[in-house]
């Protein structure tokens, strides 16, 4: 995610708005290109997916649709962890409220 946004505690990177931010998604895919340089033509991976119930399933996508799924899943991801992250802070505040009556 650090190589995508420009900070993980600005809430507008996190939730994709920050205006210094939007093209480093295409930076991210340029690292990954360097680091599977030298992978071969496909990639075997396995990947939860959702058909009534989770499963397991192996997949073999060229390195460029690869690239293009981490991406893509990682960018859905971000919005996700802020979120998270601010829901966890604010429900640990709470609970040390209610410790303190």
């Amino acid at each position: 995610m650090d190589k995508i946004v420009c900070s993980r505690n600005n809430r507008a990177c996190m939730l994709r708005c920050c205006t210094d931010c939007p093209n480093n998604s295409e930076s991210f895919k340029n690292y990954l290109s360097d680091l599977l340089k030298d992978y071969d033509e496909e990639i075997q991976f396995s990947q939860w997916i959702n058909d009534g119930r989770m499963k397991l399933q192996t997949m073999t996508l060229s390195v460029e649709e690869f690239i293009e799924l981490v991406t893509e899943k990682i960018v859905a991801l971000i919005p996700h962890s802020y979120i998270s992250k601010i829901q966890s802070t604010y429900l640990k505040n709470e609970k040390r409220k209610l410790k303190r009556r």
